[in-house]
């Protein structure tokens, strides 16, 4: 189990002010050879009665690397997800053991190919968006700390048609399309756009 520094606290402080709600719950989540391990904050009922939202403490103890020298921002994930899709704060803990093995820079338009179908091998959005946190802007954006500076990027489930249309027209036109289509990226049980 992890130990609770400081910036956990200050992170998880954050997080909570973002999503509002009442009673968070806090769960320490491990990889399959128990080497790593992220807390995720769960807050049920927000941004809607159906609906919990999720962060991760912890991510920001890994830097990420760009051309063999760190990265000067480390990040931290959030996402929300109808509550009765019980296994998204487990896809979003997979998400950030994803980004520290990696050590790459992870940025808005980043995916994780077929991680949700990894924990729901029926469910129709397969793969993990990563983006901006546009739901939550104006309360996750940067966090300067005592030794590193964190952003949030938000996740949420898309389909492998979706998938295939970010990789032909990218970001911008992607989220577009997912704008006009006024998909809602929390409900997990949406259909696809495309």
């Amino acid at each position: 189990m992890r130990a609770v520094s400081d910036d956990d606290k200050k992170i998880a402080k954050k997080v909570f002010s973002a999503f509002g709600g009442e009673r968070p719950t806090v769960r320490n989540y491990f990889n399959d050879s128990r080497d790593i391990s992220v807390d995720i904050i769960s807050v049920a009922g927000t941004p809607d009665v159906d609906i919990s939202s999720y962060g991760t403490i912890g991510l920001s103890d890994y830097p990420m690397f760009w051309d063999g020298k760190e990265f000067p921002t480390r990040l931290e994930l959030c996402g929300a997800a109808l509550s009765s899709f019980s296994v998204f704060p487990n896809i979003i803990a997979e998400a950030a053991f994803t980004i520290i093995r990696s050590r790459e820079v992870w940025r808005p338009g980043s995916f994780i190919r077929d991680l949700v179908v990894n924990y729901e091998p029926n469910f129709g959005l397969r793969s993990l968006y990563i983006t901006s946190p546009f739901f939550w802007d104006r309360d996750l954006h940067e966090l300067i700390l005592s030794n590193k500076v964190v952003n949030w990027l938000m996740c949420f489930p898309i389909s492998a048609a979706e998938l295939g249309y970010l990789e032909k027209y990218g970001i911008d036109q992607f989220e577009s399309m997912l704008e006009e289509a006024g998909a809602d990226v929390f409900d997990t049980s949406r259909d696809s756009c495309v």
